[in-house]
């Protein structure tokens, strides 16, 4: 593996892909309306740069379609119009895109497995109660947390991490990523729910 920077943003090679070694921290405005949230009320101190913006499933997808329009228009919360085509770049930067599930599965089998793929990925220090990776990689997956549309401090942000995938489930389920500190296994997990959770772009 090797590290590099794209516009600023330190990434990493694995295997066959390129992904992000940091939680995207871009924003963008819709009719007068932010998508991309940044750090909650002492975040940014307590944790540093890394924790990267919250982004609710419509802003990762970009389902507005005014900035990018490519792949996850029209996928908002609880919306049925919702027919992504892949890639979806979504908020990701020009020449990168939204990973799906079939880009995280190769991901975790690249780096031993999703049986020790969370032990592999997170940042060696800042988990609750030592719950700390080997940062083996350099992906560096710290514990950001969550959070809701009405709720702006993040939860859990000692103890789990959690990032979006492109892919939709069943109804209006979309799939994401879980790390948790007391687990070595990743989670690839899908729920209705309209959570904030971290962004990992990967190469297109």
């Amino acid at each position: 593996s090797y590290t590099s920077t794209y516009s600023g943003i330190k990434t990493i090679a694995i295997g066959q892909q390129e992904w992000m070694a940091e939680n995207l921290a871009v924003s963008y405005k819709v009719d007068g309306t932010k998508y991309g949230y940044s750090c909650w009320k002492d975040s940014c101190s307590k944790y540093g740069s890394p924790r990267g913006y919250y982004y609710s499933w419509a802003a990762a997808m970009d389902s507005a379609g005014n900035n990018y329009n490519d792949g996850g228009k029209d996928c908002g919360y609880h919306s049925a119009k919702c027919k992504p085509t892949y890639p979806v770049r979504g908020i990701c930067l020009s020449g990168w895109h939204l990973p799906d599930t079939s880009e995280w599965k190769s991901f975790f089998n690249t780096v031993g497995g999703i049986d020790i793929a969370a032990k592999i990925l997170k940042s060696s220090s800042g988990w609750y109660k030592n719950g700390n990776g080997t940062d083996a990689y350099g992906f560096s997956a710290v514990p950001t947390g969550w959070a809701t549309s009405s709720n702006t401090i993040p939860t859990t942000g000692d103890s789990l991490a959690y990032f979006w995938t492109s892919t939709k489930a069943i109804s209006y389920s979309r799939y994401y990523v879980k790390l948790s500190y007391k687990e070595d296994n990743a989670m690839l997990l899908n729920s209705d729910t309209d959570y904030r959770f971290n962004v990992r772009c990967v190469k297109d």
